[in-house]
């Protein structure tokens, strides 16, 4: 088993956020040209997704991927893949499945054509022996959903009171409490 030096994983988080800064950035850029809103702090991951990829983004009842049933699924089979999501998932879940999908369009190479799915990793901590694409998938989705500045910025005027920031961005509690961990790690490196 080859070892892992644990500096790189807050390295790897750093890339994972700018990937994340800048898909974004491109995102609401695109929406703005299209004469979107782009002031809410939870923006339409849907139409985002559409913008980044070029392919549909749709949610799909009982979603299935080689006889399992998944909460997402990056579709690489046309030229602009596809990202699907679980319909019956509440919309949180929705939503952070769709950033996760696309954090693989963006952090991984197309795997040869084939589908890529993804069943969404609740992980607490990062693994001793580095990152795992899932983990980055939900690190991007995560920076992706909420944008360290803006979140910054909420928690000095509102606090740290994970409910309220996790409705405020349409994320789940623990959702926002992930991002809030990965967030000290970063302040801690810089």
């Amino acid at each position: 088993m080859a070892v892992v030096n644990l500096d790189t994983i807050p390295v790897r988080l750093q890339e994972i956020e700018n990937a994340a800064v800048a898909a974004l950035h491109e995102a609401l850029e695109a929406l703005r040209e299209l004469g979107g809103d782009t002031a809410d702090r939870a923006p339409d991951v849907f139409a985002l997704a559409t913008l980044l990829t070029g392919g549909a983004v749709r949610a799909i009842p009982n979603l299935r991927h080689k006889e399992e049933r998944v909460a997402g699924l990056l579709d690489w089979s046309r030229p602009n893949p596809d990202i699907y999501c679980e319909a019956y998932e509440p919309l949180v879940r929705r939503r952070f499945s769709v950033g996760h999908e696309l954090g693989h369009f963006r952090l991984h190479p197309r795997p040869n054509g084939a589908n890529q799915s993804c069943t969404f990793v609740d992980d607490e901590a990062l693994p001793s022996q580095g990152m795992t694409q899932e983990q980055e998938a939900d690190a991007f989705a995560g920076a992706f959903l909420l944008p360290a500045e803006a979140l910054a910025a909420d928690l000095d005027r509102f606090g740290r009171c994970v409910a309220f920031l996790a409705e405020r961005y349409v994320v789940s509690p623990a959702t926002m409490r992930r991002r809030l961990r990965t967030l000290e790690i970063l302040m801690r490196r810089s």
